[in-house]
């Protein structure tokens, strides 16, 4: 409890101080070998400068309820950052992570929209990220804050597909664009015969249903020849790059 308190005088300092910044980490395309899709994900620095990772934080920040704040910031600076690429000529999507508790705040959901209508004019509109453990434990409020965000033209991902694959009986339903595979099935997909079975399982029903899918944590080559032949659309991990400041 003491660290828990500790860290919520942090985290508040950082939203006070905009310590906040988004970073961001390459979609590798496997059909055609480009990269123009990124995952951003957030990081804080310290007072001393130093980059704090999310395991740090996070956790707290959504326990005391300040997850919402740093999602606004982290939204916002991203498509900002977007917009500001465009008009370089360089046009890139953006997948932003959003909390379970972001699903119940109407506010939030008035911002965003606000947002993407404002800074989204002329590019890709980005795609929102739900894990699945928390898109399925309110499936109703789930649907309703995804198709009003697609109502204005973003997409929506499912994080961490396949944990218990209790989301193949909400696929459908929820709508969304994109599923990225859980780590557990790609970390030893060279090795293991049973997970490149899974893979595949995965692959076919999201196709079958026009999702596409993102294979994470991808750590070498070999991996990436198998997801390629199992028609995995997109590979994310250290293997594809780490994620950095800029892009």
């Amino acid at each position: 409890m003491h660290s828990r308190m500790e860290w919520k005088g942090h985290i508040q300092n950082a939203l006070k101080e905009d310590r906040f910044v988004p970073w961001f980490q390459p979609i590798l395309d496997l059909k055609n070998g480009t990269i123009r899709h990124y995952e951003t994900l957030v990081r804080m620095i310290d007072k001393e400068g130093a980059v704090v990772p999310p395991g740090m934080f996070i956790d707290t920040a959504e326990a005391l309820g300040l997850i919402r704040e740093i999602d606004k910031i982290i939204i916002e600076k991203t498509l900002k950052f977007q917009s500001e690429l465009l008009k370089e000529g360089r046009q890139f999507c953006f997948s932003i992570n959003l909390s379970a508790k972001d699903l119940d705040d109407r506010e939030l959901l008035g911002f965003l929209k606000n947002k993407v209508m404002e800074l989204s004019t002329y590019g890709e509109r980005p795609i929102f990220e739900l894990t699945e453990t928390a898109a399925v434990h309110d499936l109703g409020r789930a649907v309703k804050f995804i198709r009003d965000l697609k109502s204005i033209g973003c997409s929506f991902s499912l994080d961490d597909f396949g944990v218990g694959f209790t989301s193949f009986r909400y696929l459908k339903e929820m709508e969304v664009d994109y599923i990225k595979i859980d780590c557990s099935f790609i970390k030893m997909l060279a090795e293991s015969k049973n997970d490149r079975l899974f893979v595949k399982a995965m692959v076919d029903v999201a196709h079958g249903m026009g999702v596409k899918t993102v294979a994470e944590f991808v750590e070498n080559e070999p991996t990436i020849k198998i997801l390629r032949e199992l028609g995995v659309d997109y590979a994310q991990g250290y293997f594809v790059g780490k994620p950095a400041p800029e892009i």
